[in-house]
């Protein structure tokens, strides 16, 4: 699948990556450095994103479910004040930079980074592969050469002895001119694909081997007959004989050294196309250092030793759980929990990776709530940086999914006061995970009843709400649900909830998100106090009757219910007839399969057939609505005998 790559530090070009699903990251960006050794930018402080979230080496474009034609973006390992680019560049460079933009890529030594070991590493891989695709390009080249050596050789073979064997000698050179490969290290393999370029180089190579093996043989043999041969009277004749015999045997030996060469060529190149572009330079982007280093930076080096201890760490635990538990033997998460609170940005974010990384794992949640790891967590919510933010609610959703006293961990925290601060202010798609985290909160009585007494969560689910992402609705509905079990006047009291809900037909085609709506517009219409705010809604009717024109009976039930609340609660039943519920009403006892909403349904019916004042019926809709209401009253025991 193809892959764009763009980037500010090349406002002007868009690259193309050649990838498979199934390959890791790491391996794209190995593409991406022989492109920038290319255009004489080898370091390789960069990193992917997409969609926000950053690439980690060890996953695959499958893991992040990266599709064919995916756009993703190129950014630097670290942000540096404006200013600081004077300090490693000097002026001009600065200026240059500064007119780029504040977040232009900075492609400067990686020592700068990641420390002078890394940058050896990957520069000595790096540059080993180039060497080796040099040399196949260049090996290629030479065999084009040798190939025309044949087609010469076809010709002259027509002067020798053995005639015939220029047939041979041709069928092995045109096979070569059809099939070989055609190679550049920036471009690939280019032109013909008609032939596997393995498979080619072994036919080649049986071929010129057979070829070897004739021409030696013809060689020998017209040596032998030379020497035999003795001329009579005739010395003109003999002379020519001899010298046709003469060039017959250079001409057959000097055939055999050219295929020979041709044979050594072809087996380099065997082995020279077993190395594909990521395959040095893989390992030491997964896996760069050892761990007891990567440590020992962590704890006690440089502010840059620990940015590049923080990164490596993140690679390194996203490269298996062993490794996972590796870390943690040497005193990873305590470290890390450090470098969280670093005031340099960029080990923020890596160290933060880290631990979400590190928490997949159930065994490490648990050291890491027992070291305080939920206060780290909980005050990193309060950073300006969206990135550090969503990585510390991805790592609050392990701690919180997993563990019932967990959970408790992080009410005791006062980890709810800053969720919804956090609730407020996060997007899509980290909104989702803020949603999970409520839902998963109030699945712990204790901790529902404790939030259902609080107006603060209900307010932070609501504007989860008003996020317009159906996951995130979803989730905030749910838990909603669930605190209105507890305490519905907790809910009830936000008008906007109430809008959000009955405008939800007009936003979606979601029928679990009107079936959560439903039932959460029920609690509404049981309450007097916020039923009148019901019936005063304008869109009521209108939202009504597109839950009832759902197929599904529970959710039929549940409209059907709310109108017959709405009956029950409301004092004044004349305005609870003119809003024209009745239409909902009749939709619902027509369609409905369900026993029970088709009973409640016909009852509400009856009842606003009985209460509609005759004197605000007028002729058009309001007749034939009734009409159709005593039609379908007359067919009721018809219905119930269905």
């Amino acid at each position: 699948m193809l892959i764009y790559v763009e980037s500010r530090a090349f406002p002007s070009k868009t690259f193309t990556l050649v990838c498979n699903p199934h390959e890791t990251i790491a391996r794209a960006r190995a593409q991406m450095l022989h492109i920038l050794f290319e255009l004489g930018r080898a370091e390789h402080q960069f990193r992917f994103r997409f969609k926000g979230e950053y690439l980690r080496d060890g996953y695959t474009f499958e893991d992040y479910r990266i599709l064919d034609n995916s756009v993703i973006k190129m950014v630097p390992m670290s942000k540096r004040k404006r200013g600081s680019y004077a300090t490693v560049f000097g002026p001009e460079q600065h200026n240059q930079e500064e007119m780029e933009g504040s977040d232009v890529h900075v492609f400067n030594s990686r020592a700068h980074l990641l420390g002078q070991e890394e940058l050896d590493d990957v520069q000595k891989a790096l540059r080993k592969e180039v060497t080796i695709f040099e040399r196949r390009e260049k090996l290629l080249g030479n065999f084009k050469v040798l190939l025309w050596i044949h087609f010469l050789a076809t010709v002259l073979a027509f002067t020798t002895i053995y005639w015939f064997s220029s047939f041979w000698t041709g069928i092995l050179m045109l096979f070569g001119f059809l099939y070989s490969p055609n190679y550049t290290r920036l471009g690939g393999f280019v032109g013909r694909n008609g032939m596997n370029k393995n498979t080619f180089v072994l036919a080649f190579s049986v071929g010129a081997i057979m070829n070897v093996t004739a021409s030696l043989l013809m060689g020998i043999y017209i040596t032998f007959e030379l020497l035999a041969y003795e001329c009579d009277n005739e010395e003109e004749t003999c002379l020519r004989q001899k010298e046709q015999m003469y060039w017959s045997i250079i001409f057959y030996l000097g055939q055999a050294f050219f295929l020979v060469c041709s044979v050594l060529i072809c087996a380099i190149l065997f082995h020279n196309f077993k190395t594909e572009v990521g395959d040095l330079i893989e390992t030491y982007l997964v896996q760069i250092r050892d761990i007891d280093k990567v440590m020992k930076s962590a704890k006690t080096g440089s502010v840059k030793d620990r940015r590049s201890a923080a990164f490596e760490l993140a690679s390194l635990a996203a490269t298996g759980d062993d490794t996972k538990f590796r870390i943690v033997q040497e005193g990873g998460v305590p470290a890390l929990m450090n470098l969280c609170l670093s005031q340099d940005q960029a080990t923020q974010e890596y160290a933060i990776e880290a631990i979400s990384e590190l928490l997949t794992v159930p065994v490490i949640q648990d050291q890491f709530v027992e070291l305080g790891g939920v206060r780290t967590m909980c005050a990193l919510l309060h950073s300006k940086e969206i990135r550090v933010v969503n990585e510390a609610v991805t790592a609050l959703s392990y701690i919180v999914s997993d563990s019932e006293a967990n959970r408790q961990v992080v009410i005791g925290e006062n980890g709810l006061e800053d969720l919804c601060y956090v609730a407020e202010r996060i997007q899509i798609p980290a909104s989702r995970i803020v949603a999970a985290i409520f839902l998963e909160l109030a699945f712990t009585a204790e901790i529902r009843v404790m939030l259902s007494q609080q107006s603060a969560p209900a307010m932070s689910l609501v504007q989860l709400c008003k996020l317009r992402d159906p996951e995130t609705q979803r989730l905030a509905l749910q838990t909603l649900e669930l605190l209105a079990i507890e305490n519905s006047d907790v809910i009830i009291t936000h008008d906007s909830l109430l809008e959000l809900l009955l405008s939800l037909p007009n936003l979606t085609d979601d029928e679990q998100l009107f079936l959560l709506a439903g039932k959460i517009i029920l609690y509404y219409a049981e309450n007097e106090l916020a039923c009148q705010k019901l019936v005063e809604a304008e869109d009521l009717k209108f939202c009504l009757l597109e839950l009832a024109y759902s197929l599904d009976p529970l959710l039929q039930n549940v409209v059907a219910k709310i109108v017959l609340a709405m009956i029950e609660s409301h004092e004044n039943k004349d305005e609870i007839a003119e809003l024209g519920l009745d239409e909902v009403l009749i939709h619902i006892r027509n369609e409905s399969t369900d026993r029970d909403a088709w009973r409640m349904a016909d009852h509400g019916l009856m009842i606003l057939h009985n209460v509609k004042p005759v004197g605000k019926q007028t002729s058009g809709s309001s007749d034939k609505s009734n009409t159709s209401g005593g039609a379908l009253i007359t067919d009721l025991p018809t219905k119930k005998a269905l």
